[in-house]
């Protein structure tokens, strides 16, 4: 009875119904309790279902049980990863490949861990050392193009993408990374062709929506050129970056002259995510890929701007004073607002949420303060100012 459910929950997981599988998953372990495959099937489910605290739960049972499964080591190290603990995911598949170096597939989360920590070159190592062992693994091949495309081999990196299509035509993945890759050479038509084919084979995947929302943004010029720089920022290391932004302000600062580029950099740098989605809700097609968070951040967005503008106008039109502070104050808020938003790992947007609330306390006081207290508004107002100039610099900690 046992093997007739994990043989109907296997079957299931292939077709992607994982809220079936995990019934059936459960019914087995309530014939066998200690079973660590089932358990490890079963976390591989419940992290489908972005069930990740459950799915931990199960991994690290199916290795109490069974400590040389390979298998639970791995599942482990993707729930680690989906969740963006990339110390923990490296430390459970490295465990995995311990106990099998022989599974493509682990080199292939392996491979993610380095892109994702802008190791190109490690990247395309990991998954040149799983296509050692299956030639025709097709996640593999993606990640080989997508580290050849950021080691500046474009060519090899189309080459590889025309050999994972030939073994897996149909393969959402493959078109979505090829968007990716298309979209870092400057050739958005094309990459919009492929994320819209990638969501058309599977209309749940957020990668490929992602992706389809940036080649849409990608239509506006200036959003384009701004999202080549992106690409090159992100291809050098943490280090060079921040040196990088230390010589551009220096540089500002001797040669006064640039200090309009620089305020349009760091203009987008902060806001091109929020201003273009905004703009793609006026677009039929644009907001039906925006989901319900760009479009709550783009709301954020608007109120703050059109407040922030508003109460300055009335200030200037009618002179009043108490304007100021809430112009000010609505204006400023837009840093930590949209640099919390811009964060896709959990602990540092909690991080930065707090931190931005904190600010935005300390600006709610001093609006309040402006209307009893002139002078401690006053106060209040420029500690205002260097919690917001110094959020910058803390955001910019947490890249």
């Amino acid at each position: 009875m046992e093997a007739m459910y994990q043989s109907r929950a296997l079957l299931l997981i292939q077709q992607g119904k994982f809220d079936l599988a995990e019934k059936e998953l459960r019914s087995a372990l309530t014939q066998d309790i200690h079973n660590a495959l089932n358990h490890a099937y079963l976390a591989l489910c419940l992290a489908n279902l972005k069930k990740f605290k459950e799915a931990q739960q199960e991994a690290q049972l199916a290795i109490a049980e069974e400590p040389d499964l390979a298998f639970a080591h791995y599942i482990l190290s993707v729930i680690h990863f989906d969740e963006d603990r990339l110390k923990e995911s490296e430390a459970a598949i490295k465990e995995a490949l311990e106990l099998d170096p022989e599974e493509a597939a682990f080199y292939h989360i392996l491979g993610n861990i380095h892109f994702r920590r802008r190791a190109w070159q490690k990247a395309l190592d990991a998954a040149n050392l799983g296509l050692a062992l299956d030639p025709e693994d097709v996640d593999c091949l993606n990640l080989q193009a997508r580290a050849l495309n950021r080691l500046g081999e474009k060519n090899l990196a189309n080459q590889s993408f025309t050999n994972a299509f030939q073994h897996a035509p149909e393969n959402h993945e493959t078109h979505a990374n090829q968007g990716w890759v298309y979209l870092e050479q400057n050739e958005h038509k094309l990459a919009l062709q492929h994320f819209q084919e990638a969501l058309r084979l599977d209309p749940t995947s957020e990668f490929a929506r992602e992706g389809l929302l940036e080649a849409l943004k990608a239509k506006y010029w200036v959003y384009r050129a701004f999202l080549q720089f992106s690409f090159k920022i992100s291809s050098i290391s943490g280090a060079a970056r921040w040196a990088l932004f230390i010589g551009v302000y220096v540089l500002v600062r001797v040669m006064p002259l640039l200090l309009p580029f620089y305020l349009m950099l760091v203009f987008f740098s902060w806001f091109s995510d929020l201003i273009f989605n905004t703009l793609l809700r006026f677009n039929r097609y644009g907001r039906m890929v925006l989901n319900q968070e760009e479009i709550k951040g783009s709301n954020l967005f608007l109120a703050l701007f059109l407040g922030g503008i508003s109460a300055l106008a009335v200030n200037k039109i009618f002179r009043i004073e108490e304007a100021i502070p809430i112009g000010v104050v609505l204006l400023g808020m837009l840093f930590p607002v949209a640099g919390t938003l811009q964060l896709s790992n959990k602990k540092s947007r909690k991080k930065s949420f707090y931190v931005a609330s904190a600010i935005g306390v300390l600006g709610a006081v001093a609006i309040l303060a402006a209307f009893v207290n002139p002078e401690l508004g006053s106060t209040l107002l420029s500690g205002f100012y260097i919690s917001a100039l110094l959020y910058t610099w803390f955001r910019m900690s947490l890249s």
